[in-house]
This record gives C-alpha cells, sequence and structure tokens, in this order.
C-alpha cells in the first residue's frame, strides 16, 4: 500500500471513531438527561427519588408520640427471655393454633405467655400512642437494617396464642384486646415506606383477622365490643398503601441498579468499567420507566389495579429480552405482590363484613338473608370483591355462616374453604373465607 493511502486510511480510521466517541457521548448525555428528568418527575408527584429522600419521606415523630420507640422495651424483653424454651416456643405459636396442640404443648405456650406477661403489658401501652418511626436509616439502602419486623411478627404471633387461650379458658371476651393489639402491631408499620415493610404489616393484618375469626366462633360480641373492633378493621384500610410501598422500593433500589458496586464491597474493578459504558443506567432507565407504570396502576382502586398484572408480566419479558440485567431480576416479583395485595384487602373486608353480620345478628336476633340487609344500618355498602368487583358473597349455614371472596381464580365455589394443611398437588380451586359456625 502506498504512504499517501495508508495516510487517508488512517484518517478515515480516526474519524470513524471520533464519530464513535462523539456518538457515545451524546448518547451518554441523553441517557443522563432522561434519568435526570425521570427522577425530577418522580418528585414531583411527591415521592422519593434518593435514599436520602427515603429516609426524609418516613415522616420523623415526637418521642412522646412514638410507639416504635415505647415498642423498644418489648423487643428487648422478648429477645431476652430467660426461658430455655423460648426459641421452641416463638416458633410453635407462628405455626399452629392453640386449639391444636397437643396438652404438652399448650403447658409450654402456657407458661411462656406467662413470662411475657410483662413485655405484652409493655406493648399494649406503647400501640396505644398514635405515630410511629422506628430507628432505622434508609440512606444505607440495601444495607438497611429493619430488626424490628420480626420483633412485631412475634409479638402478633404471642397476642393471637393470649387470644386463643382465652377463648380455651371460656373468656372468649378478653380475646377481643389481644386481637385489637394485632391490628394496633401493624399500625405502627402504616407509615414505613418500603415494600418488606408493607409485606408484613399485611402479615399482620391477616393474624388478626384469623383471630378475630376464632373470636367470632366462640360466642357473640357485645354492644360495647364491636366498636373497639371496628376502629381498628377501619384504620388497617390504606387505599394507596401498596403505591407507596412500591415509590419506596423504587427508590431504596435505584442506586443499586446505577451502581451495585456501591453497596457490594467486595466487587470487582471490571462493576466500575462496566458501569461507564451505561449498561447500568440503560437498566436505570428502564427500572424507573416500568415501576412509574406499576406505582400509577396500583393507585387504582380495585379490581382495576389487577390491570397491572399483564403489564408487569410483560415488562418483566421485555426486560429478560432486551438484557436488563437487574430489571429483569426486581420486576418479576410485581405480579406476585398485586395478588397478594388483593388477597389481603378481601380478608380485610370479609372481617368488617362479619363484624357487621355479627351486629345485625345481637339487634335483630337472626342472620340476614342478603347482604344486601347489613345497609346502611351496620355498613354504608356490601363491600366489593376486590378479584372481580362484585359484591362479596355470602350464604347461612345450618349453625352460623360463611363470606366470602372468589379468590385468584375468580372462580365462585360456594365458600369452599381451603383446609389448613392442603397439599400442593391439590388442585382443588378454594375461595378465601371467613366461617362463623355458631
Amino acid at each position: 500500500m502506498k504512504p499517501h493511502d495508508k495516510q487517508l486510511l488512517n484518517r478515515i480510521i480516526l474519524i470513524g471513531a471520533g464519530i464513535v466517541l462523539v456518538s457515545f457521548c451524546l448518547w451518554r448525555a441523553l441517557q443522563a438527561h432522561d434519568i435526570h428528568s425521570r427522577l425530577q418527575a418522580i418528585r414531583a408527584a411527591g415521592y422519593p427519588a434518593t435514599l436520602a429522600e427515603l429516609d426524609a419521606y418516613y415522616p420523623a415523630v415526637p418521642a412522646a408520640e412514638n410507639a416504635a420507640m415505647a415498642l423498644a422495651p418489648a423487643f428487648a424483653a422478648l429477645r431476652n427471655d430467660p426461658d430455655a424454651h423460648s426459641n421452641e416456643f416463638i416458633e410453635l405459636i407462628r405455626s399452629s393454633r392453640y386449639s391444636s396442640l397437643a396438652p404438652e404443648k399448650k403447658q409450654l405456650v402456657d407458661r411462656c405467655l406467662e413470662i411475657n406477661s410483662h413485655t405484652l403489658a409493655v406493648m399494649a401501652k406503647a400501640i396505644r400512642l398514635p405515630h410511629a418511626r422506628y430507628p432505622v436509616d434508609f440512606s444505607l439502602g440495601p444495607e438497611t437494617l429493619l430488626p424490628h419486623l420480626d420483633s412485631l411478627r412475634d409479638l402478633a404471633a404471642i397476642c393471637r396464642a393470649r387470644a386463643e387461650q382465652a377463648i380455651a379458658s371460656g373468656r372468649p371476651a378478653e380475646a377481643d384486646e389481644w386481637t385489637i393489639d394485632i391490628f394496633g402491631l401493624a399500625r405502627t408499620l402504616e407509615a414505613e415506606p418500603i415494600l418488606i415493610s408493607y409485606l408484613v404489616r399485611d402479615g399482620i393484618i391477616r393474624t388478626g383477622v384469623r383471630t378475630l375469626e376464632t373470636r367470632l366462633n366462640a360466642g357473640e360480641l357485645t354492644a360495647g365490643e364491636f366498636a373497639g373492633l371496628q376502629t381498628e378493621l377501619t384504620n388497617c384500610d390504606l387505599p394507596q398503601g401498596l403505591a407507596r410501598a412500591l415509590a419506596g422500593e423504587r427508590a431504596l433500589t435505584a442506586p443499586f441498579i446505577e451502581d451495585p458496586s456501591a453497596f457490594n464491597h467486595t466487587a470487582s474493578p471490571v462493576w466500575a468499567i462496566v458501569r461507564t459504558t451505561g449498561f447500568f443506567d440503560r437498566d436505570l432507565q428502564y427500572y424507573l420507566q416500568a415501576m412509574s407504570t406499576n406505582i400509577a396502576l396500583a393507585g387504582l382502586p380495585p379490581p382495576q389495579n389487577l390491570g397491572m398484572i399483564p403489564i408487569a408480566e410483560k415488562m418483566a419479558e421485555n426486560a429478560r429480552k432486551g438484557w436488563y440485567y437487574m430489571s429483569s431480576m426486581i420486576l418479576p416479583g410485581v405480579t406476585w405482590i398485586t395478588l397478594h395485595e388483593a388477597e389481603s384487602d378481601a380478608n380485610l373486608r370479609l372481617a368488617q363484613t362479619a363484624i357487621a353480620l355479627e351486629q345485625f345478628r345481637l339487634a335483630e336476633g337472626r342472620l340476614p338473608e342478603h347482604l344486601a340487609e347489613l345497609a346502611p344500618q351496620f355498613l354504608p355498602a356490601v363491600p366489593a370483591d376486590p378479584f372481580d368487583g362484585q359484591p362479596l358473597r355470602y350464604h347461612r349455614l345450618d349453625t352460623g355462616y360463611v363470606v366470602y371472596s372468589v379468590g385468584r381464580d375468580k372462580q365462585d365455589d360456594g365458600g369452599r374453604e381451603r383446609p389448613a394443611h392442603a397439599k400442593s398437588s391439590d388442585h382443588t380451586t378454594y375461595d378465601l373465607t371467613f366461617t362463623v359456625k355458631r
């Protein structure tokens, strides 16, 4: 090749390299601008966009009004229980109902409940405070510690055991306060703006609903017992709760997607090199876009919010096909969370309807033929099933009644209740039920 041709070729290569470099820099600048615009839109919607903003999004509470701080001694007493069987006790009451325990296991539970009586007294006083903010620092991102979540689950299980113990001892009215305390524990998490806290809160509410079901099967309520239970069930209803939790989760997760090595102290230097290519920022763009859609849909009332399921599934599939590495791991969980939320709504509405049915029975001396008879005296209107938007189903039994939701499959199975120990191989369809047989 002639010298002149070599010089021309080198110039072409340099010009080509320059075009590629300029194009890359322009693309990275557009990426940065797009991410900045999305973060500004998040802030404009009233949601946190950074870890520091997430921590500030969890509102500060005056110490004298902070149930979370007042619960700290109860957590410490529970964790430091000198009884040798403490761990066995916690696992036992989490997995079993008091009424189903063998006599020797009941003795263990009775003894451990007595040992924890002071813990429960501290808890009962603490949850009467109006607000709660646990001492967590969300600016730590994925490294944020949340030890209070396990403690709350343990206390809820103990309250359930205490309620069932009272029922088994012929003191059903005593179980009301323990049931109310379970809902009070859940209420301390209502301002905590991340998904795991929201799911733990839902789990505690379910424990309260099942405890209420046991209580109503043990005997009728008096007029004076209804008010506290109604108030707690009403306070547990957070129409925008899932949207807020997803928004907090987005703020918690986005910095990790943008730079995983920042939260991995043993990360290879290769991560930093990969980051300069825009690979992670590309992933972040997609994640922010997908989560904004999910959050908007989650804020819709049920069953419209279930419309996010096919959309979320499609976005998760696109993340996998488009090599959005982190998004493809995170987004598939949104479908499960949406169904979980619908079940939680259904359980809460079933409990509210059961309370109204008991009020009707107390006032009229009979059960209604249809739920419509409850409105407007005992319910403003018959609650809708979160899965299909139709009124909750109900029918009377030989003794008592069942009120139910059709559940995930949206199939009306006549109030068929899932057995407590149903096998995974069982393909029978069931409803979500609240059954009272008396």
